[in-house]
């Protein structure tokens, strides 16, 4: 009486026979241990010259028959069957014809990696000439937008700002520069950028001051498969320039995973070494500059708390030790500013962002002094915050310069507007002479009141005095005659 194992196995039995594809299970030794119907039943060569292999036959013996001879399909099929068997793939996927013959079909075939001892592959096979047929269209189109793309690429790689390099072959003996990295070198266009070529552009990569060997050029390493990070280079150019560069390098990957080829970028870092010299140069002077100014400066850990001591705040506020941890050194804020200042403290740690307040400031005599707080964060390497870096400085003097400015705009406009409203009320006309050009210009009111052109009049000296005494003659007993003032280069005329 058949078990229920049995029923199973004759279920998955009949439904592996149904498929339409070819299947067949392998062992580790490379012999067919089982197979569907339809591959029992194939008429259709495995691979050029090598007939179809049934039940029971050793596919692996038979594939290394034909690489023997020669087949291309077979080497392919063989290698790739090879590296699932060895455990290298998971599965492995060939589109190929068998023979040579150009009405021949087309097969997929897929071997995948069975868990199940001793059983160790699962082939399956299945014809596609009529899928491929369908698809000869939609390849040729997609072998145009592949050509459109090329040209794309190619205009980018010309066109961009920073140096880009790509190794053609796994063996890095020809190395092509597009245009900017060949300006960034001095290196002529088309130039050879490969150590390894019998000719080369002169170029030598140091780091740390030792010459690098060829086997250490960033793009060396890369063809080998490796992975080179942002690292920075001087290298010496055929012109004798002494280059800075930041150069990244990956390898271009074939299906298999192995390295046929490379791609580097090198971004010109010679202004930013120089500015960082400078900079290391200046620090000790601007180290010495804020140690002379009466200021604080104070550490928080990475969630803004103060967990250790600072003297120079305590020695600025009065505050102890004790007082200051924590976040109590917000109570050496004047209180009417503290609110801001714990809301602008809070909003930086939560952003991980810049502090900067300006406060008042409790100062050891008892009174409140103007200080700019200011702190930033440092980061570790996965960008969380270290810990936290303020200072305090004194801008007191700043801030009542700028209440006794405003205080003064106040009184200029209030002055401007009093002298505007004596003229509008006296009826007083204004002309300015400038001096340097002779240029008189008029007020409305003066213009109209002498009955003057709206555009301005241009007299010398000695016949501005005499329009003036004309015009004086006209006045009448009891009237001011005009006055000429003289002031920083220019010349008032006042008449009421």
């Amino acid at each position: 009486m058949p078990t229920r194992s049995d029923n199973a196995e004759a279920f998955w039995r009949a439904l592996v026979d149904a498929l339409p594809e070819e299947v067949a299970v392998v062992d580790r030794q490379g012999v067919i241990v089982a197979a569907n119907s339809a591959w029992i039943g194939s008429a259709e060569p495995i691979c050029d010259g090598l007939e179809h292999v049934g039940f029971q036959h050793n596919l692996m013996e038979a594939l290394r028959s034909r690489v023997a001879a020669d087949s291309a399909d077979a080497r392919r099929l063989l290698a790739g069957i090879e590296a699932v068997l060895a455990g290298e793939r998971r599965e492995f996927h060939l589109d190929y014809k068998p023979g040579k013959a150009p009405q021949g079909r087309w097969f997929a075939l897929e071997a995948r990696q069975m868990p199940l001892e001793p059983l160790a592959l699962l082939l399956c096979r299945r014809d596609i000439t009529t899928e491929r047929g369908s698809f000869a269209t939609a390849l040729q189109e997609s072998e145009q937008r592949a050509r459109r793309r090329s040209a794309e690429l190619q205009a980018i790689l010309d066109a961009a700002p920073i140096g880009l390099s790509i190794a053609q072959s796994a063996s890095g003996d020809h190395i092509r520069g597009n245009p900017a990295l060949e300006r960034m070198f001095g290196v002529p266009a088309g130039g050879e950028f490969s150590k390894v070529a019998s000719q080369s552009v002169d170029l030598r990569l140091f780091q740390s001051g030792r010459e690098l060997s060829v086997a250490e050029l960033p793009m060396q390493r890369a063809v080998r498969g490796e992975t080179v990070p942002g690292q920075i280079y001087d290298i010496l150019c055929p012109d004798g320039r002494v280059v800075t560069a930041l150069a990244t390098a990956r390898p271009i990957l074939d299906e298999s995973g192995k390295p046929r080829g490379a791609v580097g970028a090198f971004m010109d870092f010679t202004q930013i070494r120089r500015a960082e010299e400078a900079l290391r140069e200046s620090e000790q002077r601007f180290r010495s500059l804020v140690e002379a100014y009466a200021q604080a400066v104070w550490e928080t850990d990475e969630t803004g708390a103060i967990v250790s001591d600072s003297p120079t705040w305590r020695a600025s506020t009065g505050q102890t030790l004790e007082e200051l941890l924590g976040d109590g050194w917000l109570n050496a804020v004047h209180p009417e500013d503290r609110a801001d200042a714990r809301r602008r403290w809070r909003d930086a740690v939560a952003a991980r962002g810049k502090f900067d307040a300006e406060s008042r400031l409790q100062d050891r005599a008892g009174g409140w002094r103007w200080t700019n707080l200011r702190a930033t964060p440092t980061l570790n390497s996965d960008g969380t915050v270290r810990r936290w870096l303020g200072m305090s400085v004194d801008i007191d003097a700043r801030k009542r310069a700028e209440a006794a400015l405003r205080a003064s705009e106040e009184r200029y406009r209030e002055s401007e507007f009093r002298l505007q409203l004596a003229l509008d009320s006296g009826n007083i006309g204004i002309y300015e002479w400038r001096l340097d050009t002779g240029e008189l210009i008029w007020d409305d009111r003066l213009r109209a009141q002498w009955g003057l052109s709206p555009w301005s009049v241009r007299l010398s000296h000695f016949s501005l005095k005499a329009f003036i005494q004309t015009i004086g003659r006209g006045f009448g007993p009891g009237s001011t005659a005009p006055s000429i003032r003289r002031r920083a280069g220019a010349c008032r005329l006042n008449t009421v």
